[in-house]
Parts: C-alpha cells; structure tokens; sequence
C-alpha cells in the first residue's frame, strides 16, 4: 500500500479524503440502540455467552406460522457472528464501546474496497486524480458504518466479489458473493445471476469447469445456511417467512406517492407509538384521511401500535390497490427510481453539519445530489460505450440488485442499494478514459 502510494499521487488524495470521512463518522458515531440493533446485539451476546447460535424463540415461531402478531425471525447468523468477534465479549455498553468497534471495522471495510476500485480503475485507465474524488468524495456510501446492520458487510463483499470475477478468479469471486447472503437473506439470489453473467462474458475454455465449481460453492454454502435454520427452529428451511409487526402500515405506505423520509419515517414513528403524518398527497379521499388520523390518534393516545391498528392500515391498501392498480404498479418504478435519485447521506455527517448556518450548508447538500446525478450520467455512458467487460459486470449486479430491492420487494429504503454504489462509481471513473 505505501509503495503504491509514492508511485501514485491520486492515491494519497483519495486516502486523504477517505481519512476525512473516518474522522467525522468516528466523532460522532454514538447513538442510542435502534430497531434491529437490538435484535443484533441480542443475537451476538447470546454467541458470545453461549458459543453456540440463539434458537429461535416460541413468539417468532409462532408468528411465522401465522399463530401470533408480531415479527418472525428469518435473517441469517453471518452478522450476528461478526458483531460477536468484535464485541470481544464485553456488551456492557452496546451504543458506546460495542458501536465504536463496529463502526471502525465498517467503515475500514468500505475503505478498503473503495482503494481496490480506485486501483482497478487507474490500472483500466481512468484518470486517476478524477477517480480518486468520484469513489472518495460520496458519503452516502458511509451511510449506516455507524449502525449494528450488515449493510457495510454487503458492500465490501460485492465489490471485492466483483473484482474477483473480473480477473476470472470465478471460485473466489463466487465465494465472496454467495456469502452475502448470510449478511442480507434477498441476496441468495444474486450470486448465480452475476456469476452467470461472468462466465458468459468471459467463455474461457474451462467454463464447464469454472461453472461447476461456482455452483459447488454456492450449493454448499446454501446447504450451510439450511443447516444453520434447521439447528435453530428444528425444521428444515432456508431463511423462513418476512414477517413484520407493521406490515399493513408498510402497505399502505407503499400505495401512495412519497419520498424514503414521507414514507417509511411515518411507519417507524407509528411503530413506536409517536405521533407521525403524511403529505396530504397520500391520500385519495376525506374518508380515508379521516381513518389514518383515527388510527394514529389512538396510537400515539395510547403509545403502543397493535395488531388491529396494523389490519386497518392493511385494509386500507388493500383499497387502494383495488381502486388504483395501474398507480400501485407504477409505484414500484418510482422506488426503484428513488432508491438512487434521494438526498440522503450518512447520518455522522448530518450531525457534524448541523451546526452550518443554513445558507452554508444547503449549496453542500446541493453539490452532493449533483454529483449523485453526475455519476449516475457517467456510468450509463461507460455502458453504452461498453468498451470493458468489468463495466458490463459491475452494472450487471447494479441493475439486477436495483430491480430485486425496487421492483420485485418494492422496497423504498436506499441503504439496500448500497452496495451497488461502489460498483456504479467505479465505472463512472471508467466512463472518463480517454476515447481511443
């Protein structure tokens, strides 16, 4: 790493700015526990404590058989594990001691795959001085380094997966794919598309070979997690059913047209019993408005959000969906869309800059989504020039991670695209070689 920085300038630049984003994110990285850092923290003391994996609880169990309300219990235990190894078995202090350890080993994994894009793309022949700021200066790709959540794991396997399969080491970079999916469940069934798509770019004369030994790999690493659940639940299965206490608030949420922060930041709120509201976009008429204020007027009277409070919202999806089909389908083009075209970035440097004065810190803000916008524009030509294979791989995993999220789950949170930043930057800094 040091030689290379003295035989290359740029190289000092990005890890300048990458030490930037390190001294923000750890100045102010602690925050108390939220949502599923504490089914994390819990999963990983029980490791700690037990040298053995949590068994599934009854109330998860029964949820997922559809006997109870609440939320099942299907992700898997490569994040847990990991956040086990770094607690080094202290979990007296989870939003202080314990998130510091995560954040540092998060945020050197993102680091590290960004220096190995940089290279890879230098070595393509990307201006390397260019390179170093369209992978170095997007903090969105720090977004959650300061959460317990396996997002930063997913990111730094897919791209060294990535690069893996462009230097044709077909078994490392199916590996390092199919291990995803023990971070993020969705992720089982990416590693066979983006594997697929390396061995038909490549066709090297060992494709037989190479394919069966990728699908060795993947089969015995899906058989690990089968043999994972089984051990957990005492039934045979993969990951189990999603399923989630606020379901049919997500539905509904899901029905009307808004951005991460309308939609989703009312659901969590509800969630925890607070008081929340929507755009009066959200809704179709007086007599459906009038049935969201009553239910989150009980909820928040009350402070607890219930099953009956969730089976209105459902019901309330439901009606729209009958009454707006085409909208609804439609909707799920918009997240797609949102998933990369949003505002929103890491929540440590939300933090440090709170402080600006307002006129100084919105032209930042501006300046971030046009350089969102910029290597958006900069990767579709690096495609329709498609002069690299690896551009063609890279944007492969971007585009099918970006249809599974948006468009088959209908998910709108941006974080689930994370991992396909780094992939789409690295071929912005392609798309600025000089043409032949």
């Amino acid at each position: 790493m040091l030689l290379a920085m003295r035989r290359d300038p740029a190289l000092w630049l990005l890890v300048a700015i990458l030490a930037a984003h390190g001294a923000i994110i750890l100045t102010h990285y602690r925050h108390p526990l939220i949502t599923d850092e504490v089914y994390y923290v819990a999963k990983a003391r029980y490791i700690a404590e037990h040298h053995r994996f949590a068994p599934v609880d009854a109330h998860a169990l029964a949820v997922e058989r559809g006997r109870e309300w609440g939320n099942s219990d299907w992700r898997p235990p490569g994040y847990p594990l990991l956040v086990a190894a770094l607690s080094f078995g202290d979990f007296s202090d989870p939003a202080g001691a314990l998130r510091f350890r995560v954040t540092l080993a998060q945020f050197l994994m993102v680091a590290a795959a960004l220096i190995a894009l940089y290279r890879t793309a230098a070595n393509a022949g990307a201006p390397p001085y260019a390179a170093a700021l369209l992978l170095g200066l997007p903090p969105w790709t720090f977004a959650v380094v300061n959460e317990i959540g396996p997002d930063p794991e997913n990111l730094a396997l897919v791209a060294f997966g990535l690069l893996a399969l462009g230097r044709n080491r077909i078994a490392l970079g199916t590996l390092l794919l199919s291990l995803t999916f023990f971070f993020r469940p969705e992720m089982i069934v990416l590693p066979p598309i983006v594997v697929g798509i390396a061995l038909l770019l490549w066709r090297r004369a060992t494709f037989l070979r190479d394919a069966a030994v990728a699908a060795l790999i993947y089969i015995v690493l899906v058989g690990a997690q089968v043999a994972y659940r089984t051990s957990v639940t005492g039934e045979p299965g993969v990951f189990g059913g999603l399923h989630i206490y606020n379901r049919g608030a997500f539905d509904w949420a899901n029905t009307w047209l808004g951005t991460e922060k309308e939609t989703y930041d009312f659901v969590y709120a509800l969630g925890e019993g607070l008081p929340a509201r929507v755009p009066a976009r959200a809704f179709d008429s007086a007599g459906e408005r009038a049935a969201v204020e009553q239910i989150v007027a009980r909820v928040t009277a009350r402070r607890r959000y219930t099953a009956e409070d969730d089976a209105a919202f459902e019901a309330l999806a439901r009606e729209k969906r009958r009454a707006h089909p085409l909208r609804v389908l439609l909707l799920r083009g918009w997240h797609t869309v949102h998933l990369w075209l949003n505002v929103e970035t890491n929540n440590p440097l939300l933090s440090a800059m709170a402080g600006v004065p307002r006129p100084v810190r919105l032209p930042v803000w501006g300046a971030l989504f046009l350089l969102r916008i910029a290597a958006l524009v900069l990767a579709a030509i690096a495609l329709l020039r498609a002069r690299d294979r690896l551009v063609l791989l890279m944007l492969s995993y971007a585009i099918a991670r970006t249809i599974l999220v948006g468009a088959v789950l209908n998910w709108n949170v941006h974080r689930y695209v994370l991992s396909a930043w780094p992939p789409v930057l690295w071929c912005a800094c392609v798309a600025l070689r000089p043409r032949p």
